[in-house]
């Protein structure tokens, strides 16, 4: 029996350290394409997503308006991957000369869209967030660019956001 019982564990030890260092499959999807970049990707393996969005602008006149856009076109590519603000767990933010209101401006504009009511209850929190001053964005008359990032613990795929022809 002793014969049989060395092989056995030396055949199944194999197995095991085998089958934990298979290779991870990554599943990436490039969702909102544009000639330039892709608005957001999306990185699948192990059971959890994790979806990266550009630097994202908006439209408007004023620093307020320019950032309701801003978070209206994240809340967009959130949509496109059928998921929303809860996810997001990091934002950079880039303000063009950055003073305290914009800051103030900036963090109730993005309460808003979070929906936090209670700060101190743990699952109605913000997610890490850098804001950084800039002297200018690459874009002449944008005020501000937010870029997230959402994890999900469950692999999506999205269907590719459709532009329609302008023909």
């Amino acid at each position: 029996m002793k014969k049989f019982l060395l092989p056995i564990i030396l055949i199944v030890i194999s197995i095991s350290s085998f089958s934990q260092n298979a290779p991870t499959k990554v599943h990436r999807k490039f969702i909102d394409r544009t000639p330039g970049y892709s608005k957001s990707v999306s990185v699948s393996a192990n059971g959890i997503t994790t979806i990266y969005i550009s630097g994202l602008t908006g439209e408007g006149k004023t620093f307020e308006e320019q950032t309701r856009n801003a978070f209206k076109h994240i809340e967009e590519e959130l949509e496109a991957s059928y998921t929303n603000f809860n996810h997001i767990v990091k934002m950079n933010t880039y303000i063009v000369n950055l003073n305290k209101e914009e800051v103030d401006s900036f963090r109730a504009i993005r309460k808003e869209f979070f929906g936090i009511k209670d700060p101190a209850n743990e699952k109605d929190g913000m997610p890490a967030s850098t804001i950084i001053g800039i002297s200018a964005l690459a874009e002449k008359d944008k005020l501000i660019e937010i870029e997230a990032v959402v994890v999900l613990d469950e692999i999506r795929f999205t269907p590719p956001k459709i532009v329609a022809d302008p023909k």
